[in-house]
């Protein structure tokens, strides 16, 4: 199954359990969505070198991936990577060219669902009653 990224989660606190094996850090996190949840800090410690992303798959959406972040600096840094820089005109032009394409050339309508999934129920209802 294809994991799309649905977000972010920043790490807020670290707490320690006692668990069946003893005292067990967890590094508590807060999605995007204003759920939490907490990873064990064992496991974080084997991810990745510190600068690469880290992924798991989202706690709340099956077929999801979110990437974990440390800091509010970070979700600004993946902001500005996801922008590249582009005002959000720029940005704006660049996916509806890309839909265009993608629809009428090829077809595919993949990208245009996969925007979609993010648009609340209601507003897409709004759009097909009009």
């Amino acid at each position: 199954m294809k994991h799309t990224v649905s977000g972010h989660a920043l790490a807020i606190e670290t707490v320690t359990v006692n668990g069946c094996t003893g005292l067990i850090e967890l590094q508590v996190y807060e999605g995007g969505n204003g759920a939490y949840f907490a990873i064990d800090g064992s496991w974080l410690e084997q991810v990745p070198e510190d600068n690469k992303a880290c992924y798991i798959p989202d706690p709340y959406n099956e077929g999801y991936s979110i990437r974990l972040l440390d800091t509010e600096n970070d979700i600004k840094e993946e902001r500005a990577t996801l922008v590249s820089g582009d005002s959000d005109e720029e940005l704006i032009e660049k996916v509806y060219r890309k839909l265009r394409h993608d629809v009428e050339e090829c077809r595919d309508f993949t990208v245009l669902a996969e925007l979609l999934e993010f648009v609340p129920e209601h507003i897409l209802k709004g759009v097909i009653e009009d």
